[in-house]
């Protein structure tokens, strides 16, 4: 009946419906790269530099004879995938810090708040500029990076959303019952959480979207030849007054993602209070 009733009320919002159509879209784009993209997003043809839109390429060409296109389809399908990745390690990490904090207590509380504390007292962006400038670009830096600074954050409200749970009436006789502890965090804590987590990770999707894309248009994240959202708005910058639509197809997908993830966001924290009243 919650499933019900919560897919129900999600589905009855127009702005709801707008923002998953948009996010199938490019979603759809980026698995679907390596089978659908006409041309290898790599592939340099000096004779085609500019080329405009066309039935061999559709979007044109870059200043270096490949397709748009296909460039496009693969840097969604490397945002998105390494935005995925950085939120679910940052999920796990958080999770896992967040639930034995809260639960816990003592000692434990203090040593993983206090390091939650260290970390928040750098702002997020200098700490991970520093971050990346000690390893280097590329992929799996960026990941490193990000996860290293993002993980306090969930931690800490993770934290806080066990400690007003593991006081309730049904957590204290679970416990009188002899329920071990692991399966009260199972059975009891996390069903409740999850709702919350779930409203933060599609809102923090849209700015570690951005984080990625920020970065990997100062030259600190993914590399060339890999394509990149971030990465073809900075190759495009230097041909804005040749054509722009090399810097506007690129940030209408950032555009597009950001916001649909927001707005995704805030339809599920709407419709998980209104089934809680």
């Amino acid at each position: 009946m919650f499933k019900k009733d919560f897919f129900h009320q999600l589905l009855r919002r127009r702005l709801t419906i707008i923002s998953l159509v948009i996010l199938s879209v490019i979603l759809f784009l980026g698995i679907s790269a390596p089978y659908l993209a006409p041309h290898d997003p790599s592939q340099v043809a000096l004779q085609y530099r500019f080329q405009p839109p066309s039935h061999q390429f559709p979007l044109g060409t870059d200043n270096l004879g490949r397709c748009n296109l296909s460039r496009l389809m693969f840097a969604t399908r490397v945002s998105l995938s390494t935005a995925l990745i950085v939120i679910c390690l940052t999920m796990i990490i958080g999770i896992a810090v967040g639930t034995c904090s809260g639960y816990r207590g003592g000692w434990v509380d203090n040593l993983f708040m206090r390091l939650c504390d260290i970390v928040m007292a750098f702002p997020s962006l200098v700490l991970t500029l520093v971050i990346i400038g000690m390893l280097g670009p590329g992929f799996l830096n960026i990941i490193i990076a990000l996860v290293s600074v993002q993980w306090v954050w969930y931690a800490r409200i993770i934290r806080g959303m066990v400690l007003s749970l593991k006081e309730r009436n049904f957590i204290l006789a679970a416990r009188a019952s002899g329920t071990s502890d692991l399966a009260i965090i199972a059975r009891h804590i996390m069903p409740g959480i999850i709702p919350q987590l779930a409203v933060l990770a599609t809102l923090d999707l849209g700015g570690v979207i951005m984080h990625i894309s920020g970065l990997s248009f100062l030259g600190l994240g993914i590399q060339p030849p890999t394509p990149e959202l971030g990465a073809m708005l900075n190759d495009g910058k230097q041909f804005i007054r040749n054509d722009q639509t090399l810097m506007i197809y690129p940030g209408l997908v950032i555009l597009l993602a950001v916001v649909s993830f927001n707005l995704l966001g805030d339809s599920l924290r709407d419709v998980f209070e209104e089934l809680r009243r």
